[in-house]
């Protein structure tokens, strides 16, 4: 993130790697605008969890989208919107926003949730998911079955 300024009650907008991230508290809302051109791009509706701490969302959506920037550019840069067309920016933010989902609920231990709509996504039948006891936060990770 380069940087974020709180807005009011809550609300903030964040600019990160060509996309301008603004949180609406009041309507529980992200908007996502491509940085230089202004377009929306996307919206996601916040649930009460992604409400309860909606800047890790944001960030764990920055990385994801840095991250598939790095992928199709062949590792030339993290700028999404340096990567490829804008008519193409949209439709995966919106799949890397589910994604992200899934990254905030595992990183906030909402197990149950992340069970039951990773399950549903993929067309499982049941997933069951839990923290692999490690004494190194850093090497965490989980065990799926």
């Amino acid at each position: 993130m380069l940087h974020s300024r709180e807005t009011t009650h809550g609300s903030f907008k964040v600019w990160g790697t060509g996309f301008r991230y603004d949180y609406n508290n009041e309507k529980n809302a992200l908007t996502v605008f491509h940085q230089d051109t202004e377009r929306l791009l996307a919206q996601f509706k916040f649930d009460k969890s992604l409400s309860e701490n909606p800047m890790a969302y944001v960030g764990m959506l920055e990385k994801a989208l840095q991250i598939n920037a790095l992928m199709v550019s062949n590792n030339r840069t993290i700028n999404l919107a340096d990567a490829i067309g804008i008519r193409q920016i949209s439709p995966i933010i919106h799949s890397v926003g589910g994604l992200s989902r899934h990254a905030f609920d595992l990183h906030n231990l909402a197990l149950e949730r992340f069970c039951s709509s990773f399950a549903d996504e993929h067309g499982l039948k049941l997933i069951k998911i839990k923290p692999f006891k490690s004494r190194d936060n850093a090497n965490a990770f989980f065990i799926a079955r």
